[in-house]
């Protein structure tokens, strides 16, 4: 008679303790998906960025294709209008009576150079051209760090030389710029027979510029003439 409710008892509690136990081992899994969820959030999230980052690039890159073909579409325009055999745009830095960043076209003909600012001209004869070179910032500064203040690189003559070196100098321990720029320089005898120059920036079509000072350079060995005393 007294054995029944002790029973009845025991049963509730082993009844009670299966649950617990169900519920721990129903929990149990439960905490290992959150904890792979988790990580798995983490590597979407990883791969998110590395695709936006990877679209960025593409569009900028497009972006500069565009607006390089935009511009020598529209230099080659100017070439044709003009009847020169070659043309490129630049920035004047320094060397002429114009502003330091001036725009300027640049055009090649048979017998000269024309530089062109918003219709105010400059004609080099071919006869009197010495150079027309494309250098980099990072060779410019290599090679004239130490002449600073004569403007010449061995026998090439670049005004700005100073500007240029200075600004990647800084106070002597900074040598190379974010942004290299690249720069297009003239040497000729101006008209008082004293040797002369003047340097423009172009960091956008340096595959033409290299071009137009070899055209230059071309002409400028047709347009030559030497005489042998005897």
């Amino acid at each position: 008679m007294d054995e029944a409710p002790f029973d009845s008892v025991h049963d509730s509690r082993n009844k009670r303790r299966k649950a617990a136990m169900g519920r721990l081992s129903y929990l149990s899994p439960s905490v290992g998906n959150i904890r792979y969820n988790g990580s798995k959030d983490q590597m979407g999230e990883r791969y998110m960025f590395l695709t936006v980052f990877a679209v960025c690039i593409i569009v900028v890159l497009i972006i500069v294709i565009l607006v390089n073909r935009a511009g020598n579409k529209e230099m080659d325009r100017k070439m044709l209008n003009s009847g020169a055999d070659a043309m490129i745009s630049a920035f004047h830095i320094e060397g002429i009576g114009l502003a330091s960043k001036a725009d300027c076209d640049l055009y090649l003909f048979s017998d000269k150079v024309v530089i062109d600012h918003n219709n105010r001209k400059f004609e080099i004869p071919l006869d009197r051209m010495r150079a027309a070179v494309v250098k980099t910032e990072q060779e410019i500064y290599e090679k004239g760090k130490s002449v600073v203040g004569r403007a010449l690189i061995g026998t090439l003559l670049v005004p700005g030389l100073g500007t240029i070196v200075g600004g990647m100098s800084g106070i002597g321990s900074k040598k190379v710029k974010s942004t290299p720029n690249t720069y297009l320089i003239f040497n000729f005898v101006n008209s008082n027979g004293e040797l002369s120059g003047v340097t423009f920036l172009n960091n956008f079509n340096i595959i033409r510029a290299n071009k137009f000072c070899e055209a230059v350079n071309k002409n400028t060995r047709n347009n030559q003439t030497e005489t042998v005393t005897l």
